[in-house]
């Protein structure tokens, strides 16, 4: 059940697949009456917009703290399992892109 955790917490395909799956699953105990192609354009929809909220919310949350996806997933590991980094820059990943881009900040 590990592997699956960490899969999940740094793959956005592995959670989409399993949106795709449940919305798949819930859509056909609904909608027993539609065609099948329906239960799966409609799973493909909730997939699309579950997907564009967690990439959304994963960014944010990267750029919050300044890492990448990987570097999130790792602190957040860290937090559940209550362990608390001495130097969160040796702990995270630098997001070369957004430092790189950066300008410093004028007052």
């Amino acid at each position: 059940m590990l592997p699956l955790k960490r899969l999940l917490d740094r793959s956005v395909t592995a959670q989409a697949i399993l949106v795709f799956l449940l919305g798949l699953g819930i859509t056909a105990l609904i909608r027993r009456d539609e065609h099948p192609a329906m239960w799966v354009l409609h799973s493909a929809l909730y997939t699309g917009i579950a997907v564009t909220f967690l990439a959304v919310q994963g960014h944010r949350a990267a750029r919050a703290v300044g890492t990448d996806a990987g570097g999130l997933a790792e602190l957040n590991r860290k937090i559940r399992h209550h362990e608390v980094p001495q130097d969160p820059r040796s702990t995270t990943r630098p997001c070369r892109a957004r430092r790189e881009g950066e300008r410093p900040a004028t007052r």
